[in-house]
């Protein structure tokens, strides 16, 4: 079956080749395109067009509305079309589009409480998780918490994070396992400066300072 096409394309009960099923999809996405074009530039086509094919779908027991389901015993429309037609009616009055916009003000403020929540409680685990790996970038030494972040050891990161699912999950997986030595602090710099060059330039000093 093909895009907005009814019947398959079949010669003889033997499905054609792939080249001439490409050109009769491109033939018939441009056909559709053209109708598309049509029935902007003649509305009154367009109106009658639109009446026809309800008709048909009335004739055939199908939504009116959208014409993909069955409709409810003496009604036109589906179950869905019917509740979305019902909310549209009851939308007109002023009353009921205050209570609406009422609703929806006081979603959208409980909606940006639980994200101020989040935020705090996202910033207090990593707090926690951090601190409990020396509070300190192992490399550097920065101490200062907004510039500190998690590491992996071996340089797995991108894999464990695609298995966990999300990055902040990474803190929480490290506080479940007890804080395993697979993961370190580091700060941005430190951390960049890893992925990037393989080797931090601190410790490229300290190894020079040292021999």
């Amino acid at each position: 079956m093909l895009d907005g096409c009814s019947e398959e394309l079949e010669v003889s009960g033997k499905p054609l080749p792939q080249e001439k099923m490409a050109d009769l999809v491109g033939v018939r996405k441009r056909n559709c395109l053209a109708v598309r074009l049509y029935k902007t530039r003649h509305p009154e086509r367009k109106r009658a067009y639109e009446r026809a094919r309800r008709a048909r779908w009335i004739a055939h027991g199908l939504c009116s509305y959208c014409g993909k389901v069955p409709a409810l015993s003496g009604y036109r429309q589906c179950s869905l079309c019917l509740a979305n037609d019902r909310r549209r009616a009851a939308m007109r009055s002023p009353e009921q589009r205050q209570h609406a916009n009422a609703r929806a003000c006081m979603r959208n403020r409980l909606t940006g409480c639980r994200r101020i929540t989040v935020s705090r409680w996202r910033r207090k685990l990593k707090q926690e998780v951090l601190s409990a790996y020396g509070g300190q970038c192992r490399c550097c030494g920065e101490k200062h918490f907004e510039f500190l972040t998690l590491d992996h050891v071996n340089n797995d990161g991108a894999k464990h994070r695609r298995e966990l699912g999300k990055v902040t999950a990474v803190y929480r997986w490290a506080k479940m396992h007890n804080y395993p030595s697979t993961l370190q602090v580091l700060c941005w710099n430190c951390n960049c400066a890893k992925q990037y060059f393989k080797v931090c330039p601190h410790t490229v000093e300290a190894v020079s300072l040292i021999s």
